[in-house]
């Protein structure tokens, strides 16, 4: 079974450090690279920001890929439609898939709607990107959040009715055994 360490954003050791090739910093948009540093199983969000930057793995501050750049070898990247595919504002057609997925012990990152869990009073005039882990056991670990707030860990509901309302778009990715 898959298993990392929730991690932070905003933890003081990365989160004034620029993002990338941006002028943004880890701690106000780095929710994906964070995503992707547990994904990897590491406990250091600033060296796979490097280890991006050294693998072309930006776009000024965006993530020019949704794959890992070869970080690991334990976790591979599978690309598919629902990546480049965004449903804002509209239910996530693909939760059977996403169900599958998790059930198959695979973790995903998936895109949530933000302001449902952080901002409830705008969130549905509002909208800002935000990714989180999506654990095989259902779990959200959320890279907002410090850990002394302890809401690292979070259900996926947290961000909408349903999973149809809560995820925007899945990226998946296979353990390797």
């Amino acid at each position: 079974m898959f298993t990392t360490k929730p991690l932070s954003q905003r933890d003081v050791l990365w989160k004034d450090l620029k993002l990338g090739n941006g002028a943004c910093t880890i701690g106000s948009d780095g929710c994906l690279l964070t995503c992707f540093t547990m994904l990897c199983q590491s406990a250091d969000v600033r060296t796979m920001d490097m280890w991006r930057m050294a693998h072309n793995g930006y776009s000024g501050a965006m993530a020019s890929t949704f794959s890992l750049l070869d970080a690991t070898k334990r976790v591979k990247y599978i690309p598919n439609t629902t990546d480049q595919s965004r449903y804002i504002r509209t239910a996530f057609p693909d939760t059977a898939k996403l169900q599958a997925h998790l059930d198959a012990g695979n973790p995903a990152i998936i895109e949530v709607n933000w302001y449902r869990r952080f901002r409830p009073v705008i969130w549905r005039w509002a909208y800002a990107m935000h990714f989180v882990l999506l654990m095989p056991n259902g779990q959200v670990y959320d890279p907002w959040p410090l850990p002394s707030e302890g809401q690292t860990v979070c259900n996926l509901l947290e961000y909408g009715k349903d999973i149809a309302e809560a995820v925007v778009r899945a990226i998946y990715y296979e353990v390797t055994k």
